[in-house]
């Protein structure tokens, strides 16, 4: 589970970080550090092998695709997924691809690859990524927003956003007294208020 076994591979991460501070370069700076860090990568990469070293061939990949802003990060981290080095570090690399394809609204695809990993790599301790993505596209979500000031006698309006719900239903109460009762409710809604709130349907 270590990424860097050794002190110099450690050395080599803040330097790379240190010449792509955004607070001691400028833009031109930058751009010149970034030859270097790719350099620095690249030596990383050929001093390693297992988890390290796709660790830091991830590392590389997402660093030039936030600094480029890569169209084509997907592909470039299927590619990673297919090389021949092995390591269960792919379950992480799994879980970024997972990422990009629910950004693409391709959850069938991102659960085919959660099967991939849990089947490649049952005893892996990066496991719990997966699975917590896998959660997060399955399980049902119901989000609604409405208006927090309404007028009496004008319509409320409501978006519903929802995932994995085929229906629900919404209980819309009048109030029209004893609103300390409400106002309890209002500041504690998880406390038993509710039920003393009197209300019509």
């Amino acid at each position: 589970m270590l990424f860097f076994p050794t002190l110099a591979d450690w050395y080599s991460l803040k330097r790379i970080d240190f010449l792509s501070s955004g607070f001691l370069w400028t833009k031109n700076e930058l751009a010149e550090n970034r030859i270097r860090i790719n350099t620095i990568y690249d030596d990383l990469i050929a001093q390693n092998s297992g988890n390290p070293k796709l660790y830091f061939m991830k590392e590389k990949l997402i660093r030039n695709c936030e600094e480029n802003s890569c169209k084509d990060k997907l592909e470039q981290l299927q590619n990673l997924l297919k090389s021949n080095e092995d390591g269960d570090y792919k379950v992480i690399i799994m879980a970024d691809i997972m990422d990009e394809l629910l950004a693409k609204k391709k959850a069938r695809e991102a659960l085919e690859i959660a099967a991939q990993a849990k089947s490649m790599y049952p005893k892996s301790p990066y496991l719990e990524n997966i699975k917590t993505r896998e959660e997060q596209t399955i399980n049902p979500l119901l989000t609604i927003k409405y208006e927090s000031q309404t007028q009496s006698n004008l319509p409320i309006h409501l978006v519903a956003q929802h995932k994995n719900v085929t229906e629900f239903s919404l209980n819309i109460y009048e109030v029209k007294e004893d609103f300390t009762s409400l106002m309890q409710y209002v500041q504690n809604p998880y406390s038993n208020t509710f039920a003393k709130v009197k209300k019509i349907w």
